[in-house]
């Protein structure tokens, strides 16, 4: 076709977005979610194919209107340097500070839908945990002794625990988002890839700052300030910055018992930070965060009734299951917890209130509150030594949490939970480099680790007093407390777990690009990692047979790999290049709360990966792929154990990862832009013919097996896209009105290993909208937003509670439609 001029190229693009909203709706509605694949490959080629035609186009809208500038350069440090975006070998998503503040991304969860193959959601009973899954790879065990599967970083510092980094995304230069294994530059738990926020620094001899509030339905308040402050001209420099982030519960309390609802938000983040320079090749950056969550957490859903799974359908594998291990509707029925050796019976508790379809409705009878705290003092040293440049990154973290919740998620006295812990993080990294400008890059430095674990809990700390017993399987107990009688207050808990949990990890690497030519490089990398890690467990349990016991187990293990990376990239043409790696990542083993003796082995991963990253017509258009397949081995996953009220990490035996990716942007005009992404995702286990049955279809206590050898992996959809624009409206008065949509898809995925129905969350299409007036001058601005506009019930999270507490499912869902207005200003 032919476009006569920008208005023409405009209406066109206007016309393929409106008809693929359209498609996406009527295939979301009519439940066929894959069929959103095809959908989105005709519109992407509706849109990518006449952009050939722009380059002609272009000449003739020359005469009515300015020709669209190029993609603005985007400078990353994913290799441990500055390098343009478009030259790093390496598949990189990139989110700039403009784009996060456009879009009121205000944590990790605001990723989901800009990064290809990325899944971030919640957990069920760890409810302040974050699951983070990139490309299939992730963690099934997010308490404090379990190990990510994505790394986490905030200005080149790791965190473990990144509760503060979660809610970091305010005064940013950008977040980067490495997709695959980084063994050898960043290692420790980089399998799946990194994630690295990068604040924004204390600029030299400038005053300045911005602020943003805004205000939203469930009485939703945010505010962030950040100011910068030159003290000495050209030496010193200060920037602070404070962000708020609260709102009402998203999950109505229905319970009648006047406590608060539920999925609420009630977060403080603070950051100082001091640049002193005390000449043009040193610099020293010291920095402190502080970071407070309170409010009452989030919520866990009850799903009671196994004959209806979460999204409503019917449950095909209902009638599978044995009675004795199902919860009855109306009753709190459950299992009473094992004493030793001896299954003691079943217990009820009436006056349960009807679970309701409603996601965001919960019914809870306990007072959940979270007091957690996150401290981050940092030290960045940097010298221009002439011959190379030495880095020097060093950061102490300290995290005090504290929890306690309704554990059995209903307004039945049945269980309750409490956690408190206390994490101390020290690490260190020391690097040299080449210096800039060197036609041969080399990087080698030295890395430590070491963490601090102290937490305590009660993992089945159920209030059993008052029971009314169905039956009793230990006959000395039958003779005090037979069927029909009602357990006395005795055997009400504690069961309580302390632990002391030691990490410490020790790391050499080196990576070095040579040029073979002018426009072929190779790259050769090695890291060498050694973990040690030391568990304590504590165990004191009230309801035991003939009295109360007291427990005290410990265990070792040393954890020590090499991952290497070989790779090479060929800049075919000056806005085009192509590359290829081989690679390995390498995630440590562990030692699980409750099986202390059993510990676990490390994961290990060889990446194989090609990509290109190309810019066409005059830099207009935006085009990166990348292809990759994953020889994974020893999965860490999370099983229930044989007797159904506790969980253990296993490593399941294999698992291959092979899939494709697209991003995009395409600038239309200079106010009219495109961008989004496409992705094809098959993540399976090879071999995993010993995996425990699934609890919530357990007929039996005795240990039971099944084999999971070619079923998918957890987390990991098969489809997924993102698609989106921004529109600039230039007003005679000198401001601006931009409008801004993005429309993201995510297929069918199992939120469990087992690809059973009941796990299975249903495909999704999700949109946000955004309008937005900038004052002349760019000082100030307003914006009116939606997000999940389509109120779209997304399920982050479910898994069977054993059957201590009916075996019934507990789920977790994402935020429902919220909406408000943002004021920004710049000074």
């Amino acid at each position: 076709m032919q476009m006569r001029n920008s208005e023409d190229a405009f209406f066109y693009y206007y016309d393929i977005i409106r008809s693929a909203t359209q498609q996406f709706r009527y295939a979301y509605k009519n439940g066929i979610g894959e069929a959103v694949m095809a959908v989105r490959a005709s519109s992407l080629g509706g849109i990518l194919l006449p952009l050939s035609c722009l380059a002609v186009a272009g000449n003739a809208a020359g005469q009515t209107a300015d020709p669209a500038p190029g993609m603005d350069e985007i400078v990353v440090t994913a290799e441990k340097r500055a390098t343009n975006l478009q030259d790093t070998p390496i598949a990189v998503s990139v989110l700039t500070g403009d784009d996060v503040t456009r879009s009121g991304i205000s944590g990790m969860a605001g990723l989901n839908d800009r990064v290809p193959n990325l899944d971030i959601a919640g957990d069920v009973s760890t409810p302040n945990a974050t699951r983070v899954t990139l490309r299939g790879i992730g963690a099934q065990n997010v308490t404090l002794n379990g190990e990510a599967g994505v790394a986490f970083h905030q200005d080149g510092i790791y965190y473990a625990r990144p509760q503060g980094v979660n809610a970091s995304f305010f005064d940013i230069e950008r977040v980067e988002v490495l997709r695959g294994p980084q063994g050898t530059l960043y290692g420790r738990n980089a399998t799946g890839g990194t994630v690295n926020i990068i604040g924004k620094r204390p600029r030299m001899n400038e005053f300045g700052g911005e602020a943003t509030l805004s205000y939203g339905n469930y009485d939703a308040f945010v505010g962030g300030l950040a100011v910068n402050v030159p003290i000495l001209t050209d030496v010193m420099a200060m920037r602070a910055s404070i962000f708020r982030d609260q709102h009402d519960g998203y999950a109505r309390n229905v319970a009648g018992n006047n406590l608060p609802n539920l999925d609420d938000a009630d977060d403080l983040s603070m950051r100082l930070q001091l640049l002193i320079e005390p000449s043009d090749r040193l610099s020293l950056l010291l920095r402190g965060n502080y970071f407070k969550r309170g409010g009452v957490g989030s919520a866990s859903k009850l799903i009671a009734d196994a004959a209806v799974l979460p999204d409503g359908a019917p449950n095909p594998g209902a009638g599978d299951r044995n009675p004795d291990y199902v919860m009855v509707p109306g009753t709190g029925f459950g299992r009473i917890p094992k004493a030793g050796n001896y299954d003691l019976g079943y217990y009820q508790r009436n006056g349960l209130i009807p679970i309701s379809n409603d996601p965001w409705e919960v019914a809870y009878d306990f007072p959940s509150r979270i007091r957690n705290t996150q401290k981050t003092v940092s030290a960045e040293l940097n010298w221009d030594a002439g011959p190379a440049n030495l880095t020097v990154l060093g950061a102490i973290i300290e995290d005090s949490i504290f929890q306690h919740y309704d554990s059995d998620y209903t307004n039945v006295a049945a269980g309750t939970k409490y956690f408190r812990g206390k994490t101390r993080e020290r690490t260190l990294e020391v690097r040299l480099a080449s210096p800039s400008g060197s036609r041969l890059y080399w990087v080698a430095g030295a890395y430590y680790f070491d963490e601090e674990n102290r937490p305590t809990g009660g993992p089945l700390s159920d209030n059993f007093g008052g029971l009314q017993i169905l039956n009793i399987h230990y006959p000395p107990l039958e003779n005090l407390v037979g069927p029909g009688v009602t357990l006395p207050p005795e055997f009400s808990g504690p069961i309580v777990v302390g632990q002391r949990i030691d990490n410490a990890s020790l790391a050499l690497f080196g990576q070095m690009t040579y040029p073979l030519t002018d426009a072929l490089n190779i790259t050769g990398g090695l890291r060498w990692n050694r973990d040690r890690k030391f568990a304590r467990r504590t165990n004191y349990n009230n309801f035991a047979i003939p009295a109360a016991a007291l427990t005290n187990d410990s265990n070792r293990a040393t954890f020590e790999k090499v991952t290497w990376k070989l790779g090479l990239d060929w800049k075919v043409a000056p806005d085009a290049m192509v590359y290829g790696s081989v690679s390995t990542g390498f995630k440590p083993g562990g030692i699980s709360f409750t099986a202390v003796d059993k510990p676990y082995g490390a994961e290990t991963i060889t990446a194989y990966e090609v990509g290109a990253k190309t810019e066409w017509l005059d830099r207009r258009l935006q085009l990166n792929l990348s292809a990759f397949y994953y020889d994974y081995s020893g999965l860490q996953v999370s099983q229930l154990m044989p007797d159904l009220v506790g969980f253990i990490i296993v490593n399941a035996a294999r698992a291959q990862v092979k899939g494709l990716e697209l991003e995009w942007q395409a600038r239309i005009t200079p106010q009219f832009r495109l961008s989004g992404s496409a992705a094809y995702l098959d993540a399976t286990f090879e071999d995993y013919a010993d995996a425990p049955y699934d609890p919530y279809l357990a007929t039996s206590l005795t240990p039971q097996t099944v084999d999971l050898s070619g079923a998918r992996m957890p987390n990991a959809a098969r489809f997924t896209a993102t698609g989106g624009f921004d529109h600039k409206l230039d007003l005679a008065n000198g401001g601006t009105i931009t409008s801004t949509a993005r429309l993201s898809y995510q297929g069918a995925m199992y939120l469990q290993q087992y690809t059973a129905s009941h796990y299975r969350r249903a495909p999704y299409a999700k949109l946000d909208v955004l309008l937005t007036y900038g004052a002349p001058g760019g000082a100030w601005s307003i914006t009116g937003f939606v997000n999940n506009l389509t109120n779209s019930k997304v399920l982050k999270a479910i898994e069977s509670m054993g059957t201590n507490l009916g075996n019934g499912l507990a789920a977790r869902y994402a935020a429902p439609r919220t909406y408000g207005v943002r004021a920004s200003l710049s000074f």
